[in-house]
């Protein structure tokens, strides 16, 4: 419905929009109540700017809202002329609103924490702690855009597991468990901090490597396949991997076209026995030097 989208958006605007948005509300509330009786309850239009300004800015800034609504709140009632109200009135009327909008403030920043909590472990695979495939998909959309942007190719890895099952049904769930706990984590380390390692699912893993050329991207994914083929054999596993790697700088390609191209050079790996890297640029990039369709060949296990 177009009010949930509305309202998503509302409350996933970046620090300068939720800013401008905060402080033109609280403007136009506050002439709003200056201008009206003090007897009109305007308290849940402050609390609204308060809300949007905890969720989007920080309790920081939900508290500057909020001693900014107390202080409008606190001239509007010393406009009123009533010799029958006593001081007491107002400051339990004042003490109630203060109330309120600090209330405000304590609920919303705990349930933000736990937004972006659920949030992250929503991008996370649970087993490896590497990001699973649908953080990996929005870390794709990123960098399509970046290369439609600015032009910069980019590299994406597909890598599969050789004979994983076999693990598996000879040791036990908890081994294979084990196995791609120790291939993600020498993966990872194999990896420049920019670059982005994610399960795919099952013994698949994808890596994207932002702003790589086709030899960049070729002599890190040989490091990976090295590092990882001797974390195998030092726990006496007889695993290797088949890996495609795809350099791009095409803008038409979408993140799909990007993995089916990746998933069927891994395959070409597989129908080949194995254990290898299948490269390909996609566009010949300016300043590689490798051949397009090059095949790399691991040791045989």
């Amino acid at each position: 419905m177009r009010w949930q989208r509305f309202a998503q958006r509302l409350f996933a605007l970046d620090r300068r929009a939720a800013l401008t948005l905060c402080v033109a509300l609280f403007a136009l509330i506050a002439a709003f109540d200056y201008v009206t009786p003090p007897q009109l309850n305007l308290t849940f239009l402050y609390v609204f700017v308060i809300l949007l300004a905890c969720w989007n800015l920080g309790m920081q800034w939900g508290l500057a809202f909020v001693l900014m609504s107390f202080l409008m709140q606190v001239i509007n009632f010393s406009q009123l002329q009533n010799p029958n109200i006593t001081i007491f009135y107002f400051a339990v009327i004042l003490g109630n609103r203060l109330f309120t909008f600090l209330l405000v403030v304590a609920l919303t920043m705990p349930l933000r924490k736990l937004y972006e909590r659920e949030q992250k472990t929503a991008r996370i695979d649970f087993l490896t702690g590497v990001p699973n495939r649908k953080a990996f998909f929005d870390a794709l959309e990123v960098e399509l855009k970046r290369n439609r942007r600015t032009g910069v190719p980019f590299a994406v890895a597909y890598l599969d597991l050789d004979n994983f099952k076999l693990v598996n049904d000879e040791f036990g769930h908890d081994e294979g468990d084990a196995l791609l706990r120790e291939a993600a984590a020498t993966i990872k380390s194999a990896l420049r901090g920019s670059d982005v390692l994610a399960r795919i699912g099952g013994d698949e893993f994808a890596i994207l490597l932002p702003d790589a050329h086709h030899d960049i991207a070729a002599q890190c994914l040989e490091r990976v396949k090295e590092e990882l083929d001797a974390c195998m054999a030092g726990h006496q596993w007889k695993v290797t991997a088949s890996i495609g790697l795809g350099s791009f700088n095409r803008p038409e390609i979408s993140a799909d076209g990007v993995m089916t191209a990746c998933d069927g050079l891994m395959y070409r790996v597989k129908h080949g026995g194995k254990s290898a890297i299948a490269a390909e640029q996609f566009v010949p990039l300016p300043g590689d030097t490798a051949a397009r369709g090059t095949q790399r060949r691991g040791p045989a296990s």
